[in-house]
């Protein structure tokens, strides 16, 4: 989670969205990374999943894949299925 906050933080501000519906959403996201240090589990509505996997793609340094523990993080993130209700 702290390597997503590094590549939201950093990624171009133009890719970033805009407005309150956009506001809302990164509060979302900012709580259910609050929740997760509690529950060690990620879970995000799937317009929220979308949005910050576009910005791995994008953004994520190919020099990061060298290190193991990141590496096998995001392809945690990357393939991350639907939670069944």
């Amino acid at each position: 989670m702290d390597a997503i906050n590094i590549l939201v933080g950093g990624a171009q501000g133009a890719r970033l969205p805009k407005g309150f519906e956009r506001f809302n959403m990164f509060a979302r996201i900012g709580e259910a990374f609050e929740q997760a240090k509690t529950t060690k589990e990620l879970s995000l509505e799937e317009e929220d999943y979308l949005l910050l996997r576009g910005i791995v793609e994008e953004n994520i340094p190919a020099k990061w894949g060298m290190r193991k523990e990141i590496k096998e993080a995001f392809e945690i993130f990357m393939n991350a299925k639907p939670l069944k209700n």
